[in-house]
């Protein structure tokens, strides 16, 4: 009875460290390729939401624990058209990755959102035009959400059920309003 609980033992281990080593090798394998399609992708974002740069630079400086990362949008003379900023801003369902391109003339050109776990049907709605959209050519000053109601200049419409979700992409960005301008808008 004992040697039958070391052999089965024994061969659990062995059954582990393979599966274990096949596992390990796959994830370095296709780690990379993962990485390339997130620069890829980040790249896409940056041009939809600030379509007047025709390149982007990383500005290498620490703006805070939530903001993940500044690119200055230039023009083919090199002329600064703009930023775009990433940040994290916590929803319902968890962090929420939001990306917002400012012009150098203070408008906003776009938001895009990139990882989240919102509710769907619900807060996995912010993506959609119908609520993403509300930001594009917006002043870059600070916005607020409202419900139900016809908005102003500086008012964003909630998603119908999904409140948290939409006031966590509006703080998102006004953090980027903030940012630009108190940092960036110098």
């Amino acid at each position: 009875m004992k040697n039958e609980v070391i052999k089965f033992g024994l061969i659990l281990f062995i059954i582990t460290a393979v599966s274990t080593g096949i596992v390990s090798t796959i994830y370095g394998i296709t780690q990379p390729i993962i990485e390339t399609q997130k620069i890829e992708k980040d790249n896409k974002a940056r041009q939809e939401i600030l379509s007047v740069a025709k390149s982007f630079e990383k500005i290498e400086k620490e703006f805070g624990e939530d903001i993940v990362e500044v690119y200055k949008g230039v023009d083919t003379d090199n002329n600064t058209v703009g930023y775009t900023i990433k940040n994290i801003s916590k929803g319902y369902g968890g962090d929420i990755e939001i990306t917002t391109g400012i012009t150098a003339d203070g408008k906003i050109s776009g938001v895009s959102l990139g990882s989240m776990s919102e509710t769907p049907g619900l807060g996995a709605k912010s993506k959609d035009p119908a609520f993403i959209d509300q930001y594009n050519d917006k002043e870059a000053k600070q916005l607020k959400v409202i419900k139900n109601a016809v908005p102003k200049d500086d008012e964003i419409v909630a998603i119908a059920g999904a409140t948290i979700t939409s006031n966590a992409v509006t703080k998102g960005v006004n953090q980027s309003i903030e940012l630009f301008e108190n940092e960036l808008n110098k």
